[in-house]
């Protein structure tokens, strides 16, 4: 398998035995969209951090494109394009001034700058808002900036670190396009995030990460396939909301059902589904949507973070 990034045994510890990575054997397949899923503080931008030469790794190795990104650091940040969480512009100027200013650190003649700059801005979407002050820029626009600096260069590999934060549906449903047509250009994307449920169906690949260890890692159908061998939950019941989940919830435990689990709109049946809609049924309560476990991205990170954390801990 041709890897865009792969690390071994990586591990970092900060002051005061803060053990943010523990022995983490990672895998990213190259021309591929890959998660690394897990919640805040899990240690995923530690791990960015090091693959991109911001912090050196107390143990292990990591390899980005072929390349040492602990003894060649420089090399790996020529050829990745990087969105850290809360990355900064320069307020006072515009979104195209900022960025022709990036494109010259890299290399490039003003006149190369402004034309790739203004290229990449029509792209993200912020061709009208070019000449306006970063600072009266809103949050979703800073976002489509900061995707903007990370492509700029053309990169092979393009890292984002929580690019959906705080922004908006239309936000959101933007992002996801633009990372389709990155992903048919070629390019290897990892998108470093907890809300899986914005991002998840863009990736094909990923790893869940929890307390600086990899709980899983693969492509959807391997790890899928894996939890079916080990998991009794046999359905999942989707609700509109998260509300109605929880009233279905209560209405199973009142009725004496076996063991189920809520979790966002979610019901994770174990046991018998069809007497479990039935009991449902009889409470005046109906099944919107029914389906195999997992089936998405969001159910294998509910299986590991939450439902067998205790076993890997």
């Amino acid at each position: 398998m041709d890897l865009a990034i792969e690390t071994r045994g990586l591990e970092k510890v900060y002051e005061k035995k803060i053990h943010a990575l523990k022995g983490v054997d990672l895998q990213v397949p190259k021309g591929v969209v890959f998660g690394l899923f897990g919640p805040n503080g899990a240690g995923k931008t530690t791990l960015l951090s090091i693959l991109t030469g911001i912090i050196l790794p107390t143990k292990g190795e990591a390899y980005v494109l072929g390349i040492d990104a602990i003894k060649e650091s420089l090399r790996v940040r020529e050829r990745v394009g990087v969105l850290p969480e809360g990355f900064g512009f320069y307020e006072h100027l515009s979104g195209l001034e900022n960025l022709i200013y990036l494109a010259m650190l890299d290399g490039l003649s003003r006149e190369e700058a402004r034309e790739r700059a203004e290229k990449i801005l029509d792209e993200v979407g912020l061709c009208e808002k070019k000449n306006v002050k970063v600072k009266e820029y809103s949050r979703g626009m800073r976002q489509r900036l900061g995707v903007a600096q990370a492509v700029l260069k053309d990169p092979e590999l393009i890292l984002l670190d929580e690019p959906t934060q705080g922004i908006d549906p239309q936000g959101v449903a933007w992002f996801k396009n633009f990372v389709v047509n990155l992903r048919q250009k070629g390019k290897t994307i990892l998108i470093s995030t907890h809300l899986l449920q914005e991002v998840g169906t863009l990736c094909s690949h990923a790893a869940i990460i929890y307390r600086g260890k990899i709980l899983t890692i693969g492509s959807f159908e391997e790890i899928s396939k894996r939890i079916r061998e080990e998991s009794n939950i046999s359905a999942v019941f989707i609700y509109p909301n998260a509300f109605m989940a929880e009233n279905a919830y209560k209405a199973l435990v009142e009725s004496g059902f076996g063991e189920v689990r809520v979790e966002a709109e979610k019901l994770y049946i174990i046991g018998d589904p069809e007497k479990a809609e039935s009991m449902l049924s009889e409470k005046g309560i109906g099944v919107p949507s029914r389906v195999n476990f997992p089936s998405d991205w969001h159910d294998i990170f509910v299986h590991y973070i939450f439902f067998r954390r205790g076993d890997m801990e």
